[in-house]
């Protein structure tokens, strides 16, 4: 039934209009927060549409606001904000929005139908969860990067995405569409705090050389259903993005004698065949050896052949790693059971999808491909003799 109820408002839901107001009418929200606690909501807006103020260094900056309130419902808190914002709320410009890991556990979707029924929201903004936090308190915390938190939030998630394997970037529309489709869960990275958050939500903090207190992304939180399940760790959340083709590099530390050599694997993309029985994952990439902290001899090829079936190895066991990880929860992160409904409409509707993903097997073959080889030895030896 609520899939039924979301599917609704995203039809009908984002067509809507607003009327014309002046600029200064409004409380542009950038960023928000939503937390439960004492079972009611907890909802916060990150507000940076205010005045200027000047900072030590003489550079003016815009005043950001966190104005908080709480209900049984998300609608009544934000109607309480209400009774406090000097202006007129407005959520058409959310660049990202915090959910705390007690809102995931009881389920998304009252969070997510609210923000589907209203009209001015855009539905493109990044969604992240709190890990050992409230979501306010990520929310909160300054930081040196850029003044708007919010902004920072999305930003760090698209940069990232692009060069940590254990990082995934989920928009609002990602996740909608994750949840109306039977065969397929959700899965979403978390931030957590770093340091003390008390010292690190005054404007001072942006004065420091060394920040009191800063966000860091942690690991993936899956989902079964609206509902948070478990939180993957490094390796697992590497192997689930591999699977589903959302690592655009990947960073390993193959160990040699006394030291590592260091890959960049690079253009990794997995084809998945699923069976009632099986799914076989096939990996394929290259593979940038970036540093060397060994006395591994790179001009010899056996050396080089050995060193592919150890990157080979590893990525193997993240894939492992991920799938085992999610198929104990319960949770189809990789949209297996999608892609057997697409291929087998008929026979998916007669079938109990749910308990064939528990006992089904997998099969991975990977094959890296090792573009360039080199060593601070060879290329030293190399401008000496140029």
């Amino acid at each position: 039934m609520k899939k039924i109820i979301i599917s609704f408002f995203i039809l009908f839901g984002v067509c809507g209009c607003w009327n014309y107001k002046e600029l200064n009418d409004y409380a542009i929200a950038n960023g928000m927060a939503i937390d439960y606690i004492d079972n009611k909501y907890n909802v916060s807006f990150l507000i940076s549409n205010g005045k200027k103020i000047e900072n030590k260094s003489s550079n003016s900056q815009y005043q950001s606001f966190i104005y908080s309130g709480s209900g049984d419902t998300i609608s009544d808190a934000v109607n309480d904000i209400g009774l406090i914002i000097p202006k007129q709320l407005y959520i058409g410009e959310l660049n990202s929005i915090v959910i705390s890991e007690e809102v995931a556990k009881n389920g998304l979707y009252d969070a997510l139908e609210y923000l589907l029924e209203d009209s001015k929201s855009k539905k493109n903004f990044f969604v992240v969860l709190a890990k050992d936090s409230l979501a306010k308190d990520i929310l909160s915390v300054t930081t040196q990067i850029s003044d708007n938190l919010s902004e920072s939030i999305s930003n760090n998630i698209q940069s990232s995405n692009r060069s940590q394997g254990s990082i995934v970037s989920k928009t609002f529309n990602d996740i909608i569409y994750e949840l109306v489709n039977d065969g397929i869960d959700t899965f979403i990275s978390s931030y957590t705090i770093v340091g003390n958050k008390d010292m690190g939500v005054t404007n001072d903090d942006l004065e420091s050389n060394e920040p009191k207190s800063y966000i860091k992304y942690d690991n993936l939180g899956i989902f079964k259903g609206d509902k948070l399940v478990g939180w993957a760790d490094s390796n697992q959340s590497n192997g689930i993005n591999i699977i589903n083709n959302d690592v655009n590099e990947l960073y390993l530390n193959i160990p040699c004698d006394d030291g590592y050599v260091v890959v960049n694997t690079t253009d990794l993309h997995s084809k998945k065949e699923i069976g009632k029985d099986f799914v076989k994952i096939n990996t394929t990439g290259n593979a940038w050896i970036s540093e060397v902290t060994c006395s591994i001899n790179l001009d010899n090829e056996d050396n080089i052949n050995e060193l592919k079936k150890r990157i080979d190895m590893e990525i193997e066991k993240l894939i492992n790693a991920g799938f085992m990880f999610a198929r104990e929860n319960k949770s189809d992160v990789f949209g297996f059971g999608l892609s057997y409904y697409k291929n087998n409409p008929k026979e998916y509707k007669s079938i109990n999808w749910d308990d064939i993903y528990s006992k089904i097997g997998i099969n991975v073959n990977v094959n890296i491909d090792i573009k360039k080889s080199g060593s601070l030895k060879k290329n030293i030896e190399r401008i000496k003799d140029e």
